[in-house]
């Protein structure tokens, strides 16, 4: 696990970057913006040239009580009262927990807040297989308004523990503040629905919704002042349907219902995690699963296909149009969901593009959208073979250098790239495609884009898979990769390239890294949030020693000897570059001392900043030596601080390069030299000439209780000096 001490060798580097990391990108819903494009391209820090195993890796993790299937959401520069300015990270748990991380700095552990939203549902009773491994709680990614500063997030309980009976499994819709993680007015409401239908599960006419068997994956969209939610099933358990809802964002009141198969059976809206993509009249876009299909001879019946389903100012929910494959009954009987990936609107344009387990990418005409021909998908505009396997992660779409593109990675295939030329896309042949290829087995990979606008030399395709294995109904490792989007022959790096440092051990399904501000949040399944970033990019800290934290500094800690000395006198720092605080160079730990500073990356590159100020009040001052040894080899001899700096209470930092040992750690050890230096200004030269040799010999000899030596802060930053 990565040191809190790995920090930036620049510190001025990393004031500029703190200085520009406010309000430069949210990320507020599934896949970054309501049309799933999957891109953040505001990002100025992380770039091809950038990211690689040098200069990028894990930075910190983050602590968490369950798996996350949610993809993280990010805000930037949110105004806490206490903490001020920070930007967050939103992370929910199958645990029923929600999380609000500060995103950057490694020494602030705890969360900002964390919410329980009760009890989570134990997995084995509502599926039969082990499609999810431990408990179902908050299963899909939320949703953040940030006019009202409002997450809108949706979870799944268990009211009467030891019944199994229909009215012991609920899921309620939740409003929570951001800033607090506390309940919004009118929140939470219980999600309960209805429709006249003849369906699967019908009684007298009417469908209920059953909150026990209608998973909630797919994610939360905002659209208009209204929360869309939708369902499908767990493992095809019936009798279920695919439903959409509408609520008010502000009352929660539910506005309206619609069913997929009303008349049918199941037609689900799962899309493997993907939301609702949204087109700029407010038309909603979702494909569904196996299920009834008879819309072709006038039934209500929409199983396999892609529906267009406009939100009205009043919150209504309309179907406006709809495409259903020629080859839907096959669909069905092969078990091959059409909606086993999420929908995106190709931006300037009037076209959707999705594509399922058949791996056919169908490109469609928002405003005619071909329904159904039973004689083949001739009257939409484009039908191609995009991947060899099932697609679970939406396509992604970048305007770059190479001009507009798709990129897709489906099972068993690799990373590829289609360039969009202003009709169709260039389907035939990928533009460019990965070397690596996804383990066989479920899911193939889900993608996000980093980039800095369109500009060349920016893109990059970030990609979460299985490391080896099949997820369909196991845990398995995971990697996380990064391409050059403008050449997915070129991979940047991947959490393998330094696996002690960067390895992913439990891969997250179905959840699309989140890039923002230089950094890439993943979740895993063995219960934490990983934070990826540049080295350089980290805020630099230390130790204060003999003190407390102060700032970037930490309390004292990791020593062996010595006591501790403070002044209220004021340093002079004029003479140093980036100096620390006042407080550091106000205390020092004092005699013969030994620090080790642990949890580094074993044979990391590393630089020492060691801080010191004469702070004693002895008449005269002390212009003693000390010899300074860093894992057993002299870096500093004959050193007097006082001698360097000229005066009392004034700062002297030395800079020396170390190599952390097997074990990840460093070990500095501050000795006076007998004899060379005293208050009275004596030598002994007997005692230097017994000693001198043995000192220099034998580094690690026990720490002894001389006051000559000492030290106020030690800073460890990566990178050599």
């Amino acid at each position: 696990m990565p040191s809190l001490f790995r920090r930036s060798v620049a510190l001025a580097a990393v004031c500029a970057a703190a200085s520009t990391a406010f309000a430069q990108v949210n990320v507020l819903t599934h896949h970054n913006d309501n049309a799933r494009s999957g891109t953040n391209q505001k990002e100025t820090l992380l770039s091809p040239a950038s990211v690689n195993p040098n200069d990028f890796g894990l930075l910190f993790t983050r602590a968490i009580d369950g798996e996350v299937y949610a993809q993280p959401l990010y805000v930037s520069g949110l105004d806490f009262p206490v903490v001020g300015k920070v930007n967050v990270v939103f992370v929910a748990t199958m645990r029923n927990s929600v999380y609000a991380f500060e995103s950057d700095d490694p020494d602030m552990t705890a969360p900002l807040w964390q919410v329980n939203l009760g009890p989570s549902i134990p997995v084995g009773e509502v599926q039969w297989i082990s499609d999810i491994s431990r408990e179902v709680g908050i299963l899909s990614t939320p949703v953040i308004d940030l006019k009202t500063q409002t997450m809108y997030v949706v979870s799944r309980t268990k009211k009467n523990q030891g019944q199994d009976d229909f009215g012991s499994y609920e899921q309620k819709l939740h409003a929570i503040d951001i800033l607090t993680g506390k309940e919004r007015p009118n929140s939470p409401v219980v999600i309960t629905a209805q429709v006249p239908g003849s369906g699967d599960g019908s009684v007298g006419g009417v469908l209920d919704f059953n909150p026990k068997k209608h998973n909630q994956r797919s994610a939360l969209a905002l659209v208009n002042g209204y929360v869309v939610i939708c369902w499908a099933s767990h493992n095809d358990i019936g009798p279920y349907h695919g439903w959409m809802m509408s609520y008010d964002a502000k009352t929660l009141k539910q506005k309206s219902v619609f069913c997929t198969t009303p008349n049918g059976g199941l037609g689900g809206i799962w899309m493997s995690g993907s939301a609702p993509a949204v087109d700029e009249e407010n038309n909603l876009y979702v494909m569904t699963g196996n299920g009834t299909f008879d819309a072709n001879t006038g039934g209500n019946n929409y199983g396999e296909s892609i529906l267009k389903i406009k939100l009205g100012d009043d919150g209504s929910l309309t179907l406006k149009d709809w495409f259903t494959p020629h080859n839907a009954d096959q669909l069905n009987a092969w078990d091959a969901d059409l909606g086993s990936a999420g929908v995106f609107v190709v931006p300037k344009t009037k076209s959707v593009a999705a594509g399922g387990k058949e791996s056919v990418l169908y490109l469609l005409d928002r405003n005619k959208m071909g329904n159904f021909n039973a004689a083949g998908d001739t009257q939409i505009s484009q039908r191609f073979q995009a991947g060899n396997g099932h697609i679970h992660g939406t396509p992604i779409y970048w305007e770059g250098p190479n001009g507009p593109t798709m990129y897709i990675w489906s099972e068993y295939d690799y990373l590829k790239a289609y360039r969009f030329n202003g009709t169709t896309f260039d389907g035939a042949d990928p533009i460019s495609k990965s070397v690596a290829r996804v383990p066989d087995g479920m899911p193939g990979a889900f993608l996000s884009l980093s980039s800095n606008g369109a500009k060349a030399r920016t893109g990059i395709i970030w990609a979460n898979h299985p490391r080896i294995g099949n997820a369909n109904n196991a845990v398995v490792p995971g990697i996380l990769r990064a391409y050059d989007a403008t050449d997915l022959n070129k991979e940047l790096w991947n959490s393998e390239m330094q696996p002690a440092r960067d390895r992913i051990n439990t891969h997250a399904k179905f959840t699309p890294p989140t890039v923002a501000n230089g950094k890439v949040y993943l979740p895993t399944f063995s219960n934490s949030l990983l934070v990826y970033g540049l080295f350089k990019a980290l805020p630099p800290t230390g130790l204060n020693a003999g003190g407390d934290k102060v700032a970037r500094f930490k309390s004292d800690a990791g020593f062996t000897g010595g006591l501790t000395q403070k002044t209220t006198s004021a340093i002079d720092v004029s003479g140093v570059p980036n100096p620390a605080p006042q407080d550091v160079y106000q205390t020092c730990r004092m005699g013969d001392c030994r620090y080790i500073v642990t949890g580094l990356t074993p044979g990391g590159d590393y630089t020492l900043r060691l801080h010191f100020a004469h702070i004693s009040l002895e008449q005269p001052a002390s212009n003693v030596e000390m010899r300074i040894t860093v894992n057993g080899v002299v870096a500093i001899d004959k050193f007097s601080p006082l001698k360097e700096a000229g005066a009392r209470n004034k700062a002297v930092i030395k800079t020396v390069g170390a190599t952390a040992d097997a074990s990840g750690n460093i070990t500095v050890l501050f000795r006076r030299l007998p004899g060379l230096g005293s208050a009275a200004g004596s030598v002994n030269a007997a005692a230097v000439n017994a000693n001198a040799a043995a000192i220099r010999a034998a580094a690690t000899l026990p720490i002894g209780s001389n006051r000559g030596a000492y030290v106020n802060g030690i800073e460890v930053v990566r990178g050599k000096p």
